[in-house]
């Protein structure tokens, strides 16, 4: 009441003043299109050097332009509403004072009836000209409301019954100042309604060329703003067949444009253009450029961009007429404007439009849509907002969250994500609760925007929000494309596992990307499949009978997609192969190997690490020119390798040298080398296990630790084609191996206890047999844990599980699908290092035990495995 109180007392005095105070068009500036989650393109980028500075030489010069000013020219009577409460001079002092009331006023909070801003309104109201019907028997409340989708304000007034209608203040405003278009009361205000109403770009261009002279900063901008809807609207994509054959409106070279492209920029230059519209006219041209009716490259846009952006600080800054700074929707428009088509602005005119975003949503005056714009366009643009900044947008956010739409919440999720920035907290729970409000209004790309905003920022929605996503995804996968179905699958496992979704969200993402496979782009093979490789609860449902028809979806588009595919596709569809313990056929192998050779030169640490450990996960040994091709890329990324990237390739290279007799590569003395100048401190214990695992491989099952005497060749030390590349490993072995490295190597040995109910089996048939046994022991130098150990015979026994196993789909000759279960490398690795400390080792795979269903089965079946190593019952 107090705010309301003094804007009602600061435009009385303007009024009673008489100064004019021409009012910017109010449709231009208003916020009514939200951008989607996308960042805007790179048109009218360009270098510091080439862009800013003074305006382009040529063109015409300044000409004076007749005609009358709104409000001048003419001895309006004053007008006096609200029993004296503020008294008008002209339309416009009434118009600046009703639109600044408009758009700092809360929304969808009645004013008291007992207070001065209602009865100003009645009074206005009372001369409309359908007063009778818009005020029924009587309005009990006033208020200002968001149009449902298009976000812009309005007065509203609830009448007595209860019922609510808007209206038009303009044609209050009219009325009481006995402005007539049809009889020319005000020409000025004639020629913007006239603007306005245009129905067709040529119609705006002939009003622009047969009125020009008379324009002011109002016609320039409600003529700019009609333009670009216009063209929005006829270029819209999605247009029905009839409308679609038509061809695209375009008038970027049209000389009616450039003519007011060419004021514009003189009254930009002149600063004539107040706050309202100066933004008016960075959003028109933006949403000109963004429907293809104009080019960055068009006559003038260029050079009036380049003012409007240099003047953007005292267009934002200096108190106008109408008495206050920029508003949040002026804040807004601008900034979303210059977001749109990629124009970055000087620090001096970012700095100036942070302080109006402070002061407008400090103030209250940004509404839900504006709040979501402003964010948009501060990730858009890529810079870095202030603390006050970041804590104004969260205060903002929160407080609009309940009346923005599903694509405002999805704006302001991403604007938050793509700047890595968490929301405050109750900035967050204020946007979730928006998300559970419009579960049913969620459309395919805001769910799939919220589930990549939610995994970007690494926060676990609230159990409400992520039920409400769950239900908006099933509910739109079937119409899903691949780009939605890669974010959504990202997500669910990025957030896992803190979130487990439903088995039902799950079967209906897979079902979306069974239909999306054969047109998937390598992009969505690779994201789609490294959803799966990094979520238990999704592989685990890939690899079940029911995830065959899935695999073959997702391995034939990753077959048809790897000649195209780039380094970190392929190696994120390498590593999902490794990660699911999935085996290629030989064909889809090949092709695939192809793909590595070409990629090698442009791979990275990550790619190469992940496409050997695929290899060596799989068991399986790189043709000739890939494993050449992964040498020379391992050679040279070892320097920028991680901890984990080094790890993962000095394991893979061993373990398949230890199982297959794969040669090691050139590049092997070089990664040690690299692991040595590792910075300790911010070692994980998985890499530490990691290197004193590959170490061991090297130590134990090839055949050497150490170089023979100074002065010996290695010819003498190892009689192998890769003794050179062994013993230069050798020699770069980080001291750290026998201290920290082992240390945490004996600590996961000790506390990887986990007793599965085939171990229980197992042991409970040695009981029946009346063997001795053990059950989760260690081996004697504590480096490995025992399942079970049968003490009598020296002998380890392994109840191996599904993840100690790589299938493979096969087709058989009768045309049936069948699986192939061959141990993984890992698996093999451990029975070679307990064949050297126990005399027998007995594997017991889980299918196999799952064929027995009684005790006694179970019971004979373990007898026979013991009789296979020699121990007789």
């Amino acid at each position: 009441v107090g705010s309301m109180a003094a804007v009602l007392a600061s435009a009385a005095r303007v009024a009673r003043a008489r100064v004019d105070t021409r009012a910017a068009l109010s449709e231009p500036s208003s916020s009514s299109t939200t951008p989607r989650g996308v960042r805007g393109s790179s048109r009218g980028a360009s270098s510091t050097g080439s862009r800013r500075g003074g305006a382009r030489g040529g063109g015409r010069a300044p000409r004076p332009r007749g005609g009358t000013t709104r409000g001048g020219g003419r001895d309006w009577p004053s007008v006096t509403l609200g029993y004296g409460a503020v008294t008008f001079g002209s339309p416009d002092d009434a118009m600046c004072f009703f639109n600044r009331l408009l758009e700092r006023s809360p929304v969808d909070e009645d004013w008291p009836a007992a207070g001065e801003t209602h009865a100003v309104l009645l009074d206005a109201l009372g001369r409309h000209p359908d007063a009778r019907d818009k005020m029924g028997d009587g309005v009990a409340t006033f208020r200002v409301s968001l149009h449902p989708t298009a976000g812009y304000r309005s007065f509203v007034a609830t009448r007595v019954d209860g019922t609510a209608v808007d209206f038009s203040l303009r044609k209050c405003v009219d009325a009481m100042f006995g402005v007539d278009a049809k009889r020319g009361g005000d020409p000025a205000s004639a020629l913007t309604a006239a603007v306005s109403r245009a129905e067709s770009v040529a119609k705006t261009l002939d009003l622009v060329a047969r009125h020009v002279d008379e324009f002011d900063r109002i016609h320039v901008a409600a003529a700019m703003h009609r333009l670009a809807r216009l063209a929005q609207r006829d270029n819209a994509t999605g247009r029905d067949d009839a409308t679609a054959q038509s061809p695209r409106v375009r008038f970027g070279d049209d000389a009616r444009w450039r003519e007011i492209v060419e004021i514009a920029r003189h009254m930009c230059d002149a600063g004539e253009l107040d706050a309202r519209a100066h933004a008016s006219v960075v959003h028109s041209v933006a949403v000109a450029v963004d429907a293809g009716a104009v080019e960055m490259t068009s006559a003038g846009v260029y050079d009036l961009l380049t003012s409007l952006e240099r003047k953007t600080p005292d267009a934002l800054e200096k108190t106008s007429s109408s008495g206050g700074a920029a508003t949040g929707v002026e804040v807004a428009n601008l900034l979303w404007g210059f977001a749109k088509i990629g124009w970055q602005p000087s620090r001096a005119t970012w700095e100036a439009t942070e302080r109006s975003v402070v002061r407008a949503a400090r103030a209250g005056e940004m509404n839900a849509v504006e709040t979501s714009n402003v964010a948009w366009a501060f990730a858009t643009l890529g810079w870095e907002p202030t603390e006050d900044a970041w804590r104004a947008l969260d205060l903002s956010a929160s407080t609009c969250a309940p009346s923005m739409t599903s694509q405002g919440v999805g704006n302001s999720l991403w604007a938050y994500a793509t700047s890595g920035r968490v929301p405050a907290e109750a900035t967050l729970r204020a946007l979730e609760a928006a998300i559970a409000r419009m579960e049913s209004e969620l459309s395919i790309r805001d769910q799939a925007v919220a589930w990549w905003s939610f995994a970007t920022l690494g926060t676990v929605p609230s159990d409400r929000c992520a039920m409400a996503l769950e239900r908006a995804t099933r509910r739109l996968a079937r119409w899903m494309n691949a780009r939605d179905v890669c974010n959504v699958a990202w997500a669910l496992s990025t957030l896992s596992p803190g979130l487990v979704p439903s088995g039902e969200t799950l079967r209906a993402l897979a079902g979306a990307e069974r239909r999306l496979a054969p047109a998937m782009t390598p992009a969505d093979v690779a994201g789609v499949m490294m959803g799966y490789a990094l979520n238990d609860v999704r592989r685990e449902g890939l690899l079940a009978r029911s995830g065959d028809d899935t695999w073959r979806a997702l391995e034939a588009a990753a077959v048809r997609c790897a000649p195209a595919m780039d380094a970190a596709h392929l190696g994120n569809v390498m590593y999902c192969y490794a990660a699911c313990g999935r085996a290629a056929s030989d064909a889809s192998w090949a092709v695939l190997e192809r793909a590595v050779v070409a990629v090698a030169p442009a791979a990275d640490a990550s790619h190469v690490a992940h496409v050997v450990y695929a290899y060596a996960r799989l068991g399986k040994v790189p043709s000739r020119d890939a494993y050449n091709a992964l040498d020379a890329a391992a050679a040279r990324t070892a320097g920028s390798m991680s901890a984990r990237n080094i790890a993962n390739a000095l394991w893979s290279f061993l373990a398949l040298a230890a199982t297959r007799g794969a040669p090691l590569p050139r590049c092997y003395g070089e990664l040690w080398r690299a692991a040595g100048e590792l910075d300790t401190r911010a070692m994980l214990d998985v890499n530490w296990c990691n290197f004193f695992h590959a170490y061991l491989i090297h130590a134990e099952l090839i055949g050497v630790s150490a170089v023979g005497k100074k002065g010996v060749g290695v010819d003498v030390v190892l009689d192998r084609p890769d003794a050179a590349a062994l013993v230069d490993g050798a020699r770069h072995f980080p001291p750290w191996l026998a201290v920290d490295a082992e240390e945490a190597w004996t600590r996961n040995a000790f506390e990887e206890v986990e007793v599965s109910s085939g171990h229980r089996e197992v042991a409970d048939a040695l009981e029946y047999l009346g063997i001795g046994h053990e059950m989760e022991c260690l081996t004697d130098d504590e480096y490995f844990s025992l399942d079970l150990y049968v003490p009598e015979h020296d002998c380890a026994i392994e109840v191996d599980g599904p993840t100690h196993f790589v299938d493979e789909i096969v087709v058989r000759p009768g045309g049936d699908v069948g699986r192939v279960a061959r141990r993984t490398t890992a698996t093999e690795l451990r029975d070679m290092f307990l064949r050297k400390r126990h005399g027998r080792v007995v594997t017991m795979p889980w299918f196999e035990l799952d064929e027995c269903d009684t005790r006694e089965e179970r019971a004979a079946y373990v007898a026979g495995k013991l009789r296979a190593v020699g121990i007789e019952l």
